[in-house]
């Protein structure tokens, strides 16, 4: 077996390199590493004084110029080629990542490592062939220079460094893990209010999210509580509260998040202002919308980690967790285990846009999504929205779910379907119609003022 070599499509910094680049550019290793993260760049002026500048101040002082040619890894190597790589070699037993056939977990880290700068360094070349904007190809080069630290420092036997405080993973002020209200700049109101945009199965009844107004409805379909939907995007509950966060859902108008947890109280019917009540998910995953980088965000310690979607833009929408609130779906590459980012499903292979999943008591994975097979065959004089469906981890359709919003249940054996008219449970595996509950009278409380 041969070695096979990967291009990098950037440059990037080998970690024994670092003491004699910062050397060389008459920096501190500490201000090199602001350069590599891509927070501040670095500018040698015509007499051979080295600038350091903060991107927010480098826009003021070189209106015409790209902050991206002066950080990372690029952004130094014209000054010290010889301290720069552009090009990985793959060792031969790890040969069989370049192929397209799903990888079987568990496989160790180091394997997951270098899939991450593979699929990064391929990602890469995408968005230079679309001439994406300058913020995704910088945040796309500092996380291959960081994947290719991970590989060095797995290969020396070093534990991996997963979590980052939300400082170093969103500009401008970081997320609270405090309670607060809801925003209102998440709100769809475009939409009919009548038709729900999402549902949630709570642990005792249901969440239906409509445009303007969600209602809570208990297991007997009796109006637990009203309030209005904001964007919200629902996460997980207990029994006398519900987890929302901002943004990233299908009743919000964007596909960014911010990980501050929002919490409806059902007992009191108002929202939680101060600490995260117990019971509720401790994680949830989501793109943050200043970076345009997704992450799995850690609700306590206001932490998180990288995770990167095989998408051909931003890595806007497409990143979950599971309805349990234990995995995590990185949208195009591995479902993770949330608290710990171990792989353990490779999903490469699925071709359908996943909404919703959880891990049954079986093993077995079961996902809500959208189907992408046919949307090439509709003409362009006969839109239609794409089709709901269940499907398994070989992306196998097992259901096809024929109403505007729905969500599995813990178990993965229910899914739990919304219309304007009514909600109803259906049995994934047999497609029985279980049970359903008529939505019609809810519609007085759809509209403001109505």
């Amino acid at each position: 077996m041969t070695e096979s070599t990967i291009d990098l499509h950037c440059a990037v910094v080998p970690p024994e390199n670092k003491q004699a680049l910062a050397e060389k550019l008459r920096l501190s290793v500490e201000a090199l590493e602001q350069v590599l993260s891509g927070r501040a760049a670095f500018v040698r002026d015509q007499v051979g004084v080295t600038k350091l500048i903060a991107e927010q101040d480098f826009w003021d002082m070189y209106p015409d110029r790209s902050f991206g040619d002066f950080s990372c890894a690029d952004g130094v190597a014209s000054h010290a080629p010889d301290l720069v790589i552009r090009h990985l070699s793959l060792p031969p037993e790890r040969s069989r990542l370049l192929g397209s056939d799903p990888l079987d977990p568990p496989i160790d880290e180091i394997d997951v490592a270098y899939l991450g700068i593979i699929m990064r360094t391929q990602y890469l070349e995408r968005l230079i062939e679309l001439g994406a904007p300058e913020i995704l190809l910088r945040n796309t080069r500092v996380i291959i220079q960081h994947a290719f630290e991970e590989v060095v420092s797995l290969s020396e036997g070093k534990p991996r460094e997963l979590w980052e405080p939300y400082v170093d993973l969103m500009t401008g002020t970081p997320s609270s893990t405090v309670c607060a209200e809801p925003p209102e700049w998440f709100t769809s109101t475009d939409a009919d209010p009548t038709v729900p945009l999402d549902c949630f199965a709570l642990t005792d009844g249901f969440l239906v999210m409509f445009p303007l107004t969600s209602v809570v409805l208990d297991s007997k379909g009796e109006v637990r509580d009203v309030f209005p939907t904001k964007g919200l995007r629902p996460v997980g509950d207990s029994d006398t509260a519900i987890l929302f966060v901002g943004g990233g859902g299908r009743a919000a108008r964007t596909g960014y998040f911010d990980p501050a947890p929002v919490v409806r109280d059902l007992t009191t019917k108002s929202w939680v202002v101060g600490p995260r009540p117990a019971g509720l998910p401790r994680y949830v995953a989501g793109a943050i919308g200043d970076v345009k980088w997704a992450i799995v965000a850690d609700l306590d310690r206001g932490m998180g980690y990288r995770i990167s979607p095989n998408l051909p833009g931003d890595q806007c929408g497409g990143t979950t967790t599971s309805v349990d609130g234990v995995h995590a779906f990185d949208s195009g590459h591995f479902v993770l285990e949330a608290a710990t980012g171990r792989p353990v499903l490779d999903v490469r292979h699925l071709f359908h846009e996943v909404r919703s999943f959880v891990r049954r008591d079986d093993g077995a994975f079961r996902f809500l999504g959208f189907s992408l097979e046919d949307e090439d065959e509709v003409a362009d004089d006969e839109p239609r929205p794409p089709a709901l469906i269940v499907f398994d981890q070989s992306g196998t359709v097992i259901r096809e779910v024929p109403f505007p919003a729905a969500a599995l249940t813990r178990d993965g054996r229910t899914v739990v379907c919304a219309s304007s008219d009514e909600l109803v449970l259906i049995d994934v595996d047999s497609g029985e119609r279980k049970r359903s509950l008529d939505l019609r009278p809810l519609h007085v409380h759809l509209v403001p003022n109505a």
